[in-house]
This record gives C-alpha cells, structure tokens and sequence, in this order.
C-alpha cells in the first residue's frame, strides 16, 4: 500500500487461496497512529472486532494483576477477525494500485543483471515476473531469504498448542470481559482471548522438546492440562465447549535472520524476526516493519545507497531491545526456579552475530 502509493508498481503473490483465519488476533493500542498514518483507522470499526480492554496476567504470584488499556495513550486494543481484518486490507492495497494475486506459489526466483526473475505458479499457468526488488513477507519459514542465502537463526523451543473454542451458549462472559488473560504453570503459560462469533482461543505455550512427555498433542492431554489451571478454566468453564477441541501445535519461538536485507531484496515481519507472543509484539513487528521495510524500499530504488543499511540496523535494534524485556519478564516469575521451562529462560538472551 505504501509503495503503490508513491507511485511503485507493486505485486503481491499470496499463496493463500483467500484470508484465512490465524492464531495471533491481539491488535495492541500502539498500532492506532500507524493505522491512522495509512489512513486505516475505519478498519478498526468494522463489524467482527472485539475491543481488548486489557490485559490480565497471573505471573510471579497466585492472584490475577490487570492492567487496563482505559488509562493507556491511544485507548483500547482490538481483537480482530484476523481473516477479515486482513481480506480489508488486502482491498485497501488493491485500491492504493496495487496488483493482488490470491493462489499465487513463487516456485523459483533468479538474480541476474540487477533485476529478480520469479516464476509463479498461478491458478491457470505458470507465470515469469520482473522485478527491481523483492519483499519476503513468507513468516516464520522466511522461505525468499533464506533462498536467497540469508542464514535463519532460532533463540528457543517454544511452541503454542492452540484450540479455538466455540460457545454453545451463543453468548459467553469471556467475550464479554473484553481482557486477554495469561496464567503461569510450572512447565509453560497460558494464554486465553475472546474472538469475534462468541469464540475464544486459548493455547498453552511449551517448549517442543516436552510435547511429547506432556500428552499435549492430543485433546484429552491438553483438557487435562487445563484442568490444572485456576484462572484460566474458571473463565472458560460453561462458557465454552472444551470436549470436542483439536489442539493445533505450531512454532512460536524467538528468531531472526543475520542479514534482513540483501541484493534486491529485504524481509519484514515473521520472515525478519519472530517473536515470543507473551511480548504482543507480532503484529505491531509486522505492521510496523512492513511500513518502514516499503520506505527503505522507496529509498532505495530512488538511488538513496543507505537505504537498506538503515533498515537492517532498525530491525536488529528492534530485536535486541524485544531480547532484554523478554528476559526481564520471564525473571519475574520465579515459583518454579528449577522446572526446565523456567531455567532456560532466567537466563540473559541475545542475538548471536556471525
């Protein structure tokens, strides 16, 4: 949207068939300038989001601490239909100029002379493009960069075991309640939020080594891990229907590429550095690079040789700076100081460097 704007032809190719619902709906209160910046700000009020009011976490302690967005700067957060939030603005790009490809497969990508040939598997044939500059925008695989020779680097095991639950009563307190709540258990954390329809996600946050030994993989496993909890199964319990749930297990670890720039090309969000979501920052590390990966972009082609440079160095401060407050937050639960999940992150965490 950015760079059709200023007046770049742009293509996306989305390998999607259309938007897709995705675990990772928190939308934070700081992303409201950016929206407004773009123009965006009506998205927030369409039908289908949740207001988030806040948070609740129970960390470091038995009893539940909320802090709540009413006396923050910008207001309340949102939990979004990530499906449709995203399929909007996919038309807002559309509508700024640029060309939109869903059901579009990049199979291969060849750099020569200064200029990127893709070919890309499109509904009805296969397709070559030109282009002065490619955007990895694939997530966590970051399967362009690393392509293209950028080495991937991984912190930690974390991953989520994710169900999303549906309410039979049509109605539920949690929707209700508008607050993302966290609860702290000797081996992980929980992590529950309402979603638009009266749904709700909850999903428990391990290390990918224990799955196994946990049973979490399956739903009896994971219900009776809930059952231990206090916070977290007492708003769910008669809200929702926690028999019939398929828990989804997927990676949520820290890591970065070394280099998030290249000839001809550079990365943002997932595919730049992924993060650990008890800091709520993948959306706004999303939103946030892909603004300013478009301006380094702009810059860039209009001959400006720092451009990039400039990018990288703002994203591994980025990094660094989510690495420091991470730890500092991980240390402030110390009930199970010797469980292995906790050990490993009492630890100080930074990016290693080649």
């Amino acid at each position: 949207m950015v760079l059709a704007r200023g007046g770049v032809e742009v293509a996306v190719f989305e390998a999607s068939a259309g938007p897709e619902p995705k675990i990772g709906e928190n939308l934070p209160p700081a992303l409201r300038p950016l929206l407004e910046r773009l123009g965006l700000s009506s998205l927030l009020e369409a039908a289908g989001h949740v207001r988030c009011h806040g948070h609740r976490s129970v960390w470091g302690g038995d009893e539940p601490v909320e802090e709540d967005f009413l006396f923050g700067t910008f207001g309340s957060g949102w939990h979004l239909d990530r499906a449709r939030f995203e399929g909007m603005l996919a038309e807002a790009a559309v509508e700024a100029g640029a060309r939109w490809g869903w059901d579009h497969h990049a199979v291969d990508a060849r750099w020569s002379a200064g200029r990127w040939t893709l070919e890309v598997e499109a509904p009805s044939a296969l397709i070559e493009v030109q282009a002065d500059f490619v955007i990895d925008a694939t997530g966590r695989p970051a399967r362009f960069a690393r392509g293209a020779g950028a080495r991937r680097r991984q912190l930690d095991k974390l991953v989520g075991v994710a169900v999303t639950l549906e309410s039979p009563a049509g109605a539920s307190a949690l929707a209700l309640d508008g607050f993302t709540l966290v609860e702290a258990r000797p081996d992980g954390w929980w992590y529950t939020a309402p979603l638009a329809g009266e749904r709700a996600v909850a999903m428990f946050m391990t290390d990918g080594d224990r799955l196994s030994a946990s049973g979490l993989r399956s739903a009896e496993g994971w219900s009776a891990a809930l059952r231990e909890t206090t916070q977290t199964r007492g708003r769910l319990d008669g809200a929702f229907d926690l028999v019939s749930v398929e828990p989804r297990v997927m990676p949520a670890g820290s890591a970065w590429l070394e280099h998030a720039t290249g000839p001809g090309w550079l990365a943002v969000g997932d595919a730049a550095m992924a993060f650990d979501p008890l800091s709520s920052h993948g959306m706004g590390s999303g939103m946030t690079t892909g603004y300013y990966g478009a301006c380094a972009v702009a810059e860039h082609l209009a001959g400006n040789p720092d451009a990039l440079e400039t990018y990288e160095v703002l994203v591994h401060g980025m990094f660094d700076d989510y690495l420091e407050r991470l730890h500092q937050h991980y240390r402030l639960e110390q009930r199970w100081p010797s469980a292995p999940f906790w050990s490993r992150r009492h630890h100080p965490m930074a990016r290693a460097t080649a």
